[in-house]
């Protein structure tokens, strides 16, 4: 693999706006499962098995198989293609079909397809935009980046050290990012149905021309 500069900042928060963006849109209009992450997924794995509710076990499990596949598959065709810069925009560029994909499934088809979309499009992104200036960053959700924010903050306020602070606005930028992210697509998602994904395609532009 011939390793490349890290990523920049400004990628990793465009790309966490399109992770809130997305996932808002899984969730609003894909029956309530937040198919490009999977915390919450097994949660519901879990509570639907406690009250006997198997019927909604099979598109839970579905989406959690089609992430575990994207990681799969991410990791073995980065290994292969050997060229880092290359395989983040041939990412990039399937994101964006993944998402013009999306805004072409017709409303009434099971929600089945959608999950395997987002699932591997996210789980992809996510095994291959790790660090950016010696952070680990995900771009899909937020807990790691309140862990992060809380533990340097704690870390400045023992050694006043300034580095420490700054790691941890990083972090809160991130969060904030999302949100942006999930609110916009939520207020598009009301407006213009399935449709409202293809706004999606403006931050991965922008992503794919900062790599």
């Amino acid at each position: 693999m011939r390793k490349r500069e890290t990523n920049s900042y400004l990628l990793f928060l465009t790309l966490i706006y399109s992770g809130g963006f997305l996932g808002s849109f899984s969730y609003i209009l894909k029956g309530g499962v937040f198919a490009n992450a999977q915390t919450a997924n097994c949660i519901q794995i879990a509570i639907s098995i406690a009250v006997s509710d198997y019927s909604s076990l099979f598109p839970l499990f579905i989406s959690l198989i089609s992430y575990t596949m994207g990681c799969t598959i991410s990791h073995v065709l980065k290994g292969k293609i050997g060229n880092e810069r290359l395989w983040e925009r041939l990412l990039l560029a399937y994101f964006a079909l993944s998402v013009i994909v999306l805004s072409l499934l017709p409303p009434e088809l099971p929600y089945l397809f959608s999950y395997i979309v987002i699932g591997m499009v996210s789980s992809m992104l996510f095994e291959t935009f790790r660090f950016t200036r010696g952070l680990g960053m995900s771009t899909l959700f937020c807990t790691a980046h309140v862990r992060e924010s809380g533990a340097n903050i704690g870390k400045f306020i023992l050694s006043k050290d300034r580095a420490f602070l700054v790691r941890a606005l990083r972090h809160i930028m991130m969060i904030v990012f999302f949100i942006i992210g999930a609110s916009v697509s939520a207020l598009l998602c009301n407006r213009m149905g399935e449709k409202a994904i293809l706004f999606d395609l403006v931050p991965i532009l922008i992503a794919f021309l900062m790599v």
